[in-house]
């Protein structure tokens, strides 16, 4: 399973912790896989050196993509070794291929758990991005971001709390410029930044500017679900969860009920097109509002959502052993319900 690479920092236990987070990227395996593994190893001309580093960069995403993390490292490391090579040769040429691939075994790394080599890597990746910003900032300036939002990931993920702040403010400086310039070609990435910052500040119970940061990114990613619900639905579904889990944790429960059920109403829909994809997160909204009414002492509504949650949960039972313990629970306090 793939950590968070340019995804949001999602809480994944009921109301609190973080889990592993959503990610969007469709699995696939491209037929060149071998054929670009097998040109690396040929003398080749300068010319021909690249496409076999391109070649082999591509086939590295499709291993990456398919969670066969050894065989993409090996295909970037490759490729990284070729780009290093013919940068020394060419700076000029191939240092933003050099980033490139570097970036890619900071995302390998990150999901292989290895973070000081995801840093390394991170940090190569963006010292030369920045070098190329420098000459030609307009050009570079998404990518920059790009790294930096991987770092700020890396740093949060190890709680790293000033690194990763760090890294997403840079981030968001960068994301509010192109913004600016080309609303609707950034609105998302502002939007994923922003909810990153939210998270983080949440993390260090800095709930004033937690919230701040998740509301700018429900306004963003609401703009966005309507010329694409298909595609910003999940992100939306998120950030309302992001949002019923502040206020839950601030006291403030009907608020924090408003907006569980809008992220269960978007999670339902969500569900009914993909039930597997998205049963997981569901049930985990249905356990938070069953907590939400605990605390509001709405048993009525508690008894329902603990029925629906216990469904759901069942269900993950079936499919993963993990879930048994959350079925045990549920039908714990289904019993105790009963006696009373």
């Amino acid at each position: 399973m793939k950590r968070t690479i340019l995804s949001l920092l999602i809480h994944a236990t009921a109301l609190t912790a973080l889990a592993t987070p959503y990610n969007g990227k469709q699995k696939k395996m491209l037929p060149e896989v071998r054929v670009a593994e097998s040109v690396a190893d040929t003398t080749v001309t300068t010319t021909n050196k690249a496409a076999s580093a391109r070649a082999l960069v591509e086939s590295g995403v499709s291993y990456y993509d398919g969670d066969d993390f050894p065989k993409a490292e090996e295909c970037f490391l490759k490729a990284l070794e070729t780009y290093t090579q013919l940068f020394k040769q060419n700076p000029d040429t191939y240092r933003e291929d050099l980033a490139g691939v570097q970036d890619k075994l900071g995302n390998i790394y990150f999901d292989l758990h290895d973070d000081a080599k995801s840093e390394e890597f991170y940090l190569k990746a963006l010292e030369n991005k920045i070098y190329l910003f420098n000459k030609d900032p307009e050009a570079y300036r998404a990518s920059v971001a790009e790294t930096q939002v991987n770092l700020g990931t890396l740093y949060a993920d190890t709680e790293n709390y000033a690194k990763a702040e760090e890294c997403f403010l840079e981030a968001l400086e960068n994301y509010t410029k192109l913004f600016s310039i080309s609303p609707e070609g950034y609105r998302a990435s502002l939007a994923l930044t922003q909810n990153n910052l939210g998270s983080l500040y949440a993390d260090k119970h800095d709930y004033a500017k937690a919230e701040e940061f998740h509301l700018k990114a429900l306004e963003n990613y609401t703009l966005l679900l309507a010329h694409a619900p298909e595609t910003y639905r999940t992100d939306l579904a998120l950030t309302q969860n992001f949002l019923g889990i502040l206020y839950s944790d601030t006291h403030k429960y009907a608020k924090a009920e408003e907006f569980f059920l809008k992220a269960l109403e978007n999670r339902t829909l969500l569900y009914d097109q993909s039930p597997e994809a998205h049963l997981e997160d569901m049930a985990m909204i249905q356990w938070n509002l069953m907590l939400i009414y605990s605390r509001m002492k709405n048993w009525k509504k508690y008894d329902s959502m603990l029925d629906q949650a216990l469904k759901s949960y069942e269900i993950l039972a079936q499919q993963d052993a993990r879930f048994q313990d959350d079925v045990a629970d549920l039908r714990d306090r289904k019993l105790k319900r009963r006696m009373k």
